[in-house]
């Protein structure tokens, strides 16, 4: 936790990629980083094959929140009041990440090959990057206001995306895709 007012916050870098089947978080009790100023880099590279359950393949569920304090003073205008939260997550293999980003100014970038992956963004003036390669499929959802997005789609055999825009002056970026797969997009509010 990084408490409201802090002017640098936590760093956590875990690199997986020489280890197998490695899991940080769980569906009911993500790992977490509260406050401001928080910046992960986590690199999860999984050997599990397609006959492999899910559930013993590389795992990540991972919430960053900047709701307190330092949030309310952005809506109210106050200058550097909010220092934003940046998550960067790579799974390799058949593995699967779920990112939950609450707040403002927060922005995740996830790029996953051969797994699935989720971005969950609620607040405003967030920002995600989802670039899925192989037969990957995963997600990019925005709830709120002023929120960009990109995606970058590569993939053969089953791969795909969705991306879910809901609020105002939301802007669905540059998505690119070349994929067998399937792609949609869905805006629900404003554009710029």
């Amino acid at each position: 936790e990084s408490p409201p007012g802090t002017t640098d916050g936590n760093n956590f870098l875990s690199d997986q990629t020489l280890a197998n089947y490695s899991s940080i978080g769980t569906n009911s009790s993500p790992a977490l980083q509260s406050g401001t100023g928080n910046k992960a880099d986590i690199t999860i590279k999984s050997k599990c094959s397609i006959s492999s359950p899910a559930a013993t393949c590389g795992y990540l569920a991972f919430t960053q929140d900047n709701t307190g304090a330092g949030l309310e003073g952005v809506l109210t205008g106050a200058p550097g009041a909010l220092l934003s939260n940046y998550a960067k997550v790579t799974i390799d293999g058949l593995g699967t990440a779920a990112i939950l980003q609450h707040g403002g100014n927060n922005s995740a970038t996830l790029e996953v090959v051969d797994g699935h992956g989720d971005i969950t963004q609620t607040g405003l003036d967030n920002k995600a990057t989802l670039t899925l390669a192989s037969a990957t499929t995963g997600s990019i959802e925005q709830r709120g206001i002023t929120h960009r997005v990109g995606m970058n789609v590569i993939g053969v055999g089953g791969g795909g995306a969705t991306l879910t825009q809901i609020g105002s002056n939301l802007d669905a970026g540059t998505i690119s895709v070349s994929t067998t797969g399937s792609v949609a997009v869905f805006t629900y509010g404003s554009s710029p």
